[in-house]
């Protein structure tokens, strides 16, 4: 049976408007929203319809595996399968924009310590849920080897925790049981690790005279230059960090920032990112990086889209979108993966993306408050200590200062 696209898009319509009305009722209840001082923009708002598009497009993926071809691509859906493709990144693009600010400060003003810790209470508990939900699938669906050790589980999903998701109870495939979404874990942390400080450092050789986007651009030119020659995916990412740190550049200039923001700009960002979903090119070829690009500074420079992006649904969206992003998959798999659906025709199963997107803003809104919202708040004690022990050893060894002029001169960014 053809792949009924009127019955798709009216389904991802309907998902997103089900998770925002979910996502207002949780709202209400009382959900933790960060207050404006520590927002950037409209991003918070944005971040949760990433995520949502990751959720339609594997579920489309998994309608295709089950009345399709059964291979795991989706149909095309403008604008849902290019926005889909292009949710993740432009997560890249809101990471350089994010912290794109240390590395402004200098190599050796930014307190590493601290934002590593930060981090992996940021990252890892949230992964480490979602992985221990796919062991648990697996093992109902398949069960586990007579020889399989604890060590090979260990093994197994430390790799999914880090870089590559490995077999989990030998079962091939087990990134399906996530939709495969933990691969950009790997590209993250090279960026943390690697990137960020590499950017810190040039920041602080870079001569006063040369305004500071010149180290985005630089980074730009620099990586779309050496696409044309290497053909790795990380150097394929890099165009997406330095195009989130000139949106920031963009939004510290102020005419700027009120010409983005502005309820006309609205349009033009709009028909971009339905432009770039459009185009029949890979969400990392230029004129999608720029027309991408282009809507994500609207959103960095506070563009609300005629205040949705404040409404406590997107809000509630953006504070859970890294659980809707870790947490979908599972949902999807135990939803489409085992035999729940029978021989539902493929008109109707299309109609099981709202009670999707439903359960998994629901779970991952739990998950906010209940698992990463805490240890968020660890991971900050923990970065505090470590900034004091940093001051302390640094004033003590600096005797030929007074102690508050040394703690001034030595409190880095981050802490």
């Amino acid at each position: 049976m053809p792949f009924p696209m009127p019955h798709a898009l009216a389904s991802c319509v309907l998902a997103l408007v089900v998770a925002t009305l979910a996502a207002e009722g949780v709202g209400r209840l009382g959900f933790p929203i960060e207050p404006a001082s520590k927002r950037i923009g409209c991003l918070d708002g944005l971040r949760g319809y990433l995520a949502l598009f990751v959720l339609v497009g594997h579920a489309m993926i998994w309608v295709n595996v089950l009345r399709g071809d059964g291979q795991w691509r989706g149909a095309p859906l403008y604008p849902f399968g290019g926005v889909g493709a292009a949710a993740v990144p432009m997560f890249f693009m809101i990471t350089g924009l994010l912290f794109y600010p240390r590395a402004l400060a200098g190599i050796q003003n930014v307190n590493w310590t601290a934002t590593f810790i930060g981090r992996v209470f940021r990252i890892l508990p949230l992964v480490a849920v979602s992985v221990l939900a796919v062991c648990c699938l697996i093992a109902m669906r398949h069960g586990a080897p007579a020889d399989y050790s604890l060590r090979e589980l260990l093994l197994a999903t430390t790799k999914w925790m880090l870089t590559q998701e490995a077999p989990i109870f030998r079962v091939a495939d087990s990134g399906r049981f996530n939709a495969y979404v933990l691969w950009s874990l790997e590209y993250e942390w090279i960026f943390y690790l690697a990137i960020l400080p590499a950017v810190a450092a040039v920041a602080s050789l870079k001569p006063a005279r040369l305004p500071s986007w010149t180290l985005p651009a630089l980074l730009l030119v620099g990586s779309l230059s050496a696409r044309l020659v290497i053909d790795r995916q990380l150097v394929a990412f890099l165009p997406l960090f330095a195009v989130g740190m000139l949106a920031y550049e963009i939004r510290r200039i102020e005419s700027l920032r009120g010409l983005f923001a502005s309820d006309r700009f609205s349009w033009v960002a709009l028909a971009a990112v339905l432009a770039a979903a459009a185009l029949p090119t890979s969400a990392l070829s230029i004129p999608n990086i720029i027309l991408n690009g282009l809507f994500l500074t609207a959103v960095a420079c506070g563009n609300s889209f005629w205040g949705f992006l404040h409404r406590k649904g997107p809000m509630v969206l953006g504070a859970s979108s890294f659980g809707v992003y870790v947490i979908h998959g599972v949902v999807l798999a135990a939803l489409y993966g085992g035999g729940v659906v029978g021989d539902l025709p493929i008109d109707r199963l299309i109609f099981l993306f709202p009670a999707a997107a439903l359960v998994v803003v629901l779970i991952a809104a739990l998950a906010h408050v209940t698992i990463e919202r805490p240890l968020i708040a660890v991971g900050a004690r923990l970065s505090r200590y470590a900034s004091r022990t940093r001051r302390a050893a640094a004033v003590d060894d600096s005797p030929s200062e007074g102690g508050e002029a040394a703690r001034r001169r030595l409190t880095p960014v981050g802490s």
